[in-house]
């Protein structure tokens, strides 16, 4: 069995020979099939499929094919979401499923994540410049930059995408479904090629690198209930709050991540952070006002994202409205969106293991 499919390793080659080459600003191919960019500005209508609400990992849609899969990456690379819920609970971790996941890790994570798990891989803070005979386009400044954001240390334990409360581990599906959907904006890339029983088998060894995961009690997710109509007054409210709760602050007052704070803004491991650009629309969980809200309950633990859990539900639905707001339209841009630099470091370091894999 080839490490991943070679559809993927055609899509990722097609997307990289599709970009504009030599000055990191180039486009994505135009999008023909498969999930529509989520970035236009369509009350309620951002379609990525249901999210980690309930944290449960025994409802979800049915399996789908590699077919669909494949599109769905293709999705994602053009800006859209994946689906990265699961269809079934986590399977029963045996000597078999250990040894898929040590293998499925060793090819596919370590170049970041590192053989020991703390974000300390060979790639993590020398990324790999495109091959002299590769058709992959330079990144110009971003050629050989440091990740923005550095990979986890899994040893720490401490989990941006999250259901739960801040402070506390994700539940099995939240991992899941990180390695299903990948992270926009990072070099971490939607893993949603591999069947689920290799995705469950990654998760078991994510947790492997932690004692938290045997020594603490689940956690139990945060609701989100059903969010309120979007009014022109809810927008106008979640604009002023966006001020008054310090989101200008990293996020600017457009939400384009030029905010004051932005520049001198590091991670728990003293790394260099950048803020959201909000009006790309991509963003880590997702851009529906759902996956707005329960990041703003949630925080990004290990980041400067705190959580305002302790916040009326109702401003909260409020802020998500107004973020909601500031993603702009792409009909009404003149190129296609354009794949993010952080991304295009992922697709990089990620052709090495699909160029050594051999089979269909």
């Amino acid at each position: 069995m080839s490490i991943l499919p070679g559809a993927l390793l055609l899509a990722t080659i097609l997307t990289l020979v599709g970009c504009d080459g030599g000055n990191g600003t180039s486009t994505a191919p135009t999008a023909t099939a498969g999930p529509s960019t989520t970035a236009a500005k369509r009350p309620e209508s951002l379609a990525h499929g249901p999210g980690p609400y309930a944290g449960r990992a025994t409802a979800g849609p049915r399996a789908k094919s590699k077919p669909q899969r494949m599109q769905e990456l293709m999705g994602w690379i053009r800006g859209a979401y994946v689906d990265g819920a699961p269809t079934g609970a986590m399977p029963e971790i045996d000597d078999t499923m250990v040894a898929l996941g040590d293998r499925l890790y060793a090819d596919l994570c370590v170049p970041c994540h590192g053989e020991a798990g703390d974000g300390r891989g060979p790639d993590a803070l020398h990324p790999p410049a495109p091959a002299a005979d590769s058709h992959a386009p330079a990144l110009g400044a971003d050629d050989g930059a440091p990740l923005d954001p550095a990979p986890r240390d899994f040893t720490r334990a401490v989990f941006k995408l999250r259901s739960t409360p801040s402070g506390s581990l994700p539940t099995d599906a939240d991992l899941f479904r990180s390695i299903s959907a990948g992270l926009h904006g990072s070099a971490m890339l939607p893993f949603v090629a591999l069947e689920e029983r290799e995705r469950w088998a990654l998760v078991a060894k994510v947790k492997r690198f932690s004692k938290r995961f045997t020594e603490a009690d689940p956690a139990t997710p945060v609701g989100v209930p059903e969010p309120p109509p979007v009014t022109s007054e809810l927008v106008k409210r979640g604009q002023g709050l966006f001020t008054d709760l310090g989101c200008v602050e990293c996020h600017g007052e457009n939400g384009r991540g030029d905010g004051k704070r932005a520049p001198e803004l590091k991670d728990d491991r003293g790394k260099p952070i950048s803020p959201r650009d909000l009006t790309q629309g991509r963003f880590r969980r997702g851009s529906e006002s759902k996956d707005i809200f329960l990041t703003l309950r949630t925080g990004f633990d290990g980041t400067p994202m705190a959580s305002f859990e302790a916040y009326p539900l109702d401003q909260l639905w409020a802020v998500a409205a107004f973020v909601h707001s500031l993603v702009e339209d792409p009909v009404h841009r003149q190129d296609s969106p354009p794949v993010h630099p952080q991304e295009r470091l992922g697709l990089r370091i990620g052709m090495r293991p699909l160029l050594g894999a051999a089979g269909p």
